[in-house]
């Protein structure tokens, strides 16, 4: 009931509401209970495979239900972003949920707060081990704090179990030990952790490694060794050109991002470039043939606001039946955007089907004609995508508008003149301006 005894209006029929998680399940659109739109979250441009990004992303959507705050959903989705690029990282990577052991999860949590925090998002995804779950579920005790001079410490290198930081350093400590042992029985104690000798061994060659040529060493008794088994090396080999080597070997990231992967490594390989040659032209030719094709709505401008129009020549230059250009000059078949010449076998939908896609896509189907007096709406449309376009990521536009935006852009230009659009955008009723942000809003989706 109203504050004045009357009965609140209830939506339509069929109305539903706007999914929270897009339709590829990688973009959250969260809105507030009080209908306030709490901001765009995409991971389609993080690492790792897309049905574990999937599991993670709809629990986060999931567990943000009740939240009304942008600033709750940037910080859990920064998290998240993180615990991708790490898990893709790992060795060997965290791919699937199953795979968040609670080793792994102990080592990447640590005891930083936000990532901790987390635990209530993972432990919805389903696959998540049920030891893991419990682990999650199981409250942390902070330390008491210390009274008088506040003391600073990290738990980086904590022993928590076998892959854990805190456990490689202490194996590391424990193979050095003995090294230090001697240099201080020779009366030459180190604190370095790297110690070892060098060239004809014995206690007098025995070092520290501070002047960090170790590894470029290595590198050169190896090549030497392999050359003097007659295999063929290039004139210099280094860490470096070893190390990209074998990350466009082993085909997947390695202490780096899948687009660092693709682009400074595998794109760099000859080999790669040569076996994706095939795919790339085919790409670029399916490409271009389908922006050949991108504007498919005609447009009749006899038909406008005022005055009559017969529908024989509408019907010869849309090439449509007579009947049909009939009720499209008589108003009955328009769209938000221009007319439908027949509802039920679109570009778009399964023939026979009626269709059931945006209204942005009539642009690209040859069932759309527009007319006249549809100009106004476009440009109208045209103008409040360029205003969205500011209000988004450059990822969701290029996801989500920057095909449409394009293409409706187009249309104008090959049916419109600049100066002509100020008078199209005057022309334009408030209840068309509505039905426009209602198309945006996607409430019209069917």
């Amino acid at each position: 009931m109203s504050g004045r005894g009357r009965r609140a209006a209830l939506p339509p029929t069929d109305y539903r509401k706007a999914p929270v998680l897009d339709a590829d399940g990688l973009v959250i659109r969260p809105v507030s209970g009080a209908g306030k739109p709490l901001g765009v979250w995409d991971f389609r441009d993080s690492p790792g495979p897309v049905d574990f990004r999937r599991a993670l992303v709809a629990a986060l959507a999931a567990q943000g239900r009740g939240w009304g705050s942008q600033d709750t959903y940037q910080t859990n989705t920064s998290t998240l972003k993180l615990l991708f690029k790490h898990a893709a990282a790992a060795e060997p990577p965290v791919t699937a949920t199953e795979h968040i052991t609670v080793e792994w999860w102990k080592q990447w949590s640590g005891d930083i707060h936000v990532r901790r925090v987390l635990a209530a998002v993972v432990r919805r995804a389903p696959g998540v081990p049920e030891a893991t779950r419990v682990f999650m579920e199981t409250p942390r005790r902070r330390p008491p704090a210390r009274r008088g001079r506040r003391r600073h410490a990290s738990n980086t290198l904590v022993d928590v179990g076998e892959g854990s930081s805190g456990r490689a350093l202490r194996h590391v400590l424990e193979l050095t030990a003995q090294a230090r042992t001697t240099l201080e029985a020779l009366g030459r104690p180190a604190t370095k952790l790297l110690v070892g000798h060098r060239g004809l061994g014995g206690a007098e060659n025995l070092r520290d490694h501070e002047v960090g040529k170790a590894l470029e060493g290595a590198i050169r008794l190896w090549q030497q060794q392999v050359r003097a088994g007659g295999v063929d090396l290039p004139a210099r080999v280094h860490a470096q050109a070893l190390r990209h080597s074998a990350q466009a070997h082993h085909g997947r990231a390695r202490n780096n991002t899948q687009d660092t992967h693709e682009r400074d490594y595998q794109l760099q390989d000859e080999d790669v470039r040569a076996a994706s040659r095939g795919a790339v032209e085919l790409g670029l030719a399916q490409a271009l043939a389908s922006a050949r094709q991108t504007v498919a709505m005609r447009l009749v401008e006899e038909v406008d606001a005022v005055g009559e129009v017969s529908p024989e020549p509408v019907a010869q230059e849309a090439g449509i039946d007579v009947e049909v250009a009939r009720r499209i000059v008589a108003g009955r078949l328009r769209t938000p955007v221009a007319s439908c010449a027949d509802f039920l076998n679109s570009d778009h939908s399964t023939a026979g089907m009626p269709c059931a896609v945006s209204f942005l896509l009539c642009f690209s189907c040859r069932n759309a004609v527009a007319t006249g007096r549809d100009l106004p709406r476009i440009a109208y449309l045209h103008q409040a995508l360029e205003s969205l376009r500011s209000a988004v990521t450059p990822a969701v536009w290029a996801a989500d508008w920057a095909t449409h935006h394009a293409r409706i852009g187009d249309f104008l230009t090959t049916y419109t003149t600049t100066d002509a659009r100020p008078q199209l955008f005057a022309a334009v009723a408030d209840s068309e301006r509505e039905l426009i942000h209602a198309m945006l809003e996607r409430r019209l989706d069917p």
